[in-house]
C-alpha cells in the first residue's frame, strides 16, 4: 500500500491508505483512499492496481483502464460457456435488466416508496439530506 502513496487516481494525488473494514463481493480487499485535498473513497485493491499512475490523467483513460479488465473477463466466461453468436445480445439485455431492477430496489428501500409513487421530491430530499444538493427556498 505504501508503494501508491504520491502517486494519482485521475487528477487526485493519493495522500494515504487503509484497508477497509469492508470486503468485496467475492471476499477480496478494499481499500480506503485518501487524497491530498481531504476527499477519500473507497475501491477494490485489484481495481486500485489497475487505475493507479505515476502522473495526473484524465479520467476517460482511467476509466478505459478499469473497464479493459472487466471486458476481458466478461469475454472470457461467454468462450467459457460456448455462447451462441445469437445469444451474446440476450445475454446482456438480461444482465442489464437485472441489475436495473435490483437499482430500482434499492432505491424503493433508501425512499420507502416504489417506482410508481417516488417523485422527484423524494429524490432530492435524499440528496439534501446526504449534502449533495442545497436546500432551496421552499425547502
Amino acid at each position: 500500500m505504501e508503494k501508491i502513496i504520491g502517486k494519482y487516481i485521475g487528477s487526485q494525488k493519493i495522500k494515504e491508505v487503509k484497508t477497509s473494514s469492508r470486503k468485496t463481493y467475492f471476499g477480496n480487499e478494499v481499500l480506503r483512499i485518501i487524497y491530498e485535498n481531504g476527499t477519500e473513497e473507497e475501491l477494490p485493491k485489484e481495481v486500485v492496481n489497475i487505475i493507479v499512475s505515476d502522473n495526473e490523467r484524465d479520467l476517460t483513460s482511467v476509466r478505459e483502464d478499469f473497464v479493459k479488465p472487466i471486458v476481458e473477463k466478461i469475454i472470457a466466461i461467454l468462450l467459457e460457456a460456448e455462447v451462441k453468436i445469437i445469444d451474446v445480445d440476450y445475454i446482456f439485455q438480461k444482465a442489464t435488466v437485472s441489475l436495473n431492477q435490483n437499482i430500482e430496489e434499492a432505491i424503493d428501500k433508501l425512499t420507502g416508496k416504489d417506482r410508481y409513487t417516488r417523485t422527484l421530491a423524494d429524490i432530492h430530499e435524499i440528496l439534501i439530506k446526504n449534502g449533495k444538493r442545497k436546500k432551496t427556498k421552499s425547502n
